[in-house]
């Protein structure tokens, strides 16, 4: 289905007034236009650099993305 035709779709759902459906794609829309605008906070970044200096020690072990991959499909 083309993206044209999934608007078009929407656009059909939303005027016909379902309150939960547009409370739902209101929501969605604004988490993915939200998206850059979150800010670590000094717990995330000194919990990222506690992480990387024991990475960085051998105390932890870091994961590249296709070893997570694997451990999180094969649970």
């Amino acid at each position: 289905m083309s993206t044209g035709v999934m608007k078009e779709k929407l656009h059909s759902l939303i005027e016909n007034d379902d309150d939960k459906l547009v409370k739902m794609l209101y929501a969605v829309a604004k988490e993915y236009i939200d998206e850059d605008d979150y800010v670590f906070t000094e717990e995330d970044i000194t919990e990222f650099e506690t992480t990387s200096m024991n990475i960085t020690k051998g105390t932890s072990k870091a994961y590249s993305w296709d070893e997570a991959k694997k451990i999180i499909t094969s649970k």
